[in-house]
């Protein structure tokens, strides 16, 4: 028999339920008609394995809201670092002056003559509203904005 505690709740969780073997193996899987004495040894086994299936399905729900618990702490934990790594990124302590040379060699560096909308000015101004107010105040950023039609 196992038992195991649970370290935030204390609910012991028993493991001690045995998989049953046949006591009639010879008459599965065919016509056989039980004797008497065997139709209660089977009744009675039908009642443990029952009474254990009971016992199994409160575990599972137990178990189940237990996990659901830690599952909604993880995510929570995971946005927290998130949102809070954000703000200790490197790239937020950069100039101005140094995210727009940035911004215009990446426009250089990705020729995008193959699209008919040269969209990089768009898309940097969609990260963040500081990247959008560093875009937008960048005219050679601008100059480079292509419209095919």
């Amino acid at each position: 028999m196992c038992s195991i505690l649970c370290a935030e709740c204390g609910h012991t969780i028993t493991n001690d339920i045995e998989l049953l073997t046949t006591p009639v193996p010879n008459l599965l899987g065919g016509n056989y008609v039980a004797s008497e004495s065997q139709a209660q040894m089977i009744c009675d086994m039908i009642s443990i394995t029952q009474a254990d299936i009971l016992r199994l399905n409160g575990e599972i729900t137990h178990l189940n809201a237990v996990l659901d618990g830690l599952t909604h702490k993880h995510d929570a934990l995971q946005t927290y670092t998130h949102l809070h790594t954000a703000l200790v990124a490197l790239i937020r302590h950069l100039p101005p002056e140094v995210l727009s040379e940035i911004f215009l060699h990446y426009n250089n560096e990705n020729n995008i003559s193959d699209f008919q909308l040269n969209t990089v000015p768009l898309l940097l101004g969609g990260v963040c509203s500081r990247w959008r107010a560093i875009a937008l105040s960048t005219p050679r950023l601008w100059t480079l904005f292509a419209l095919t039609i």
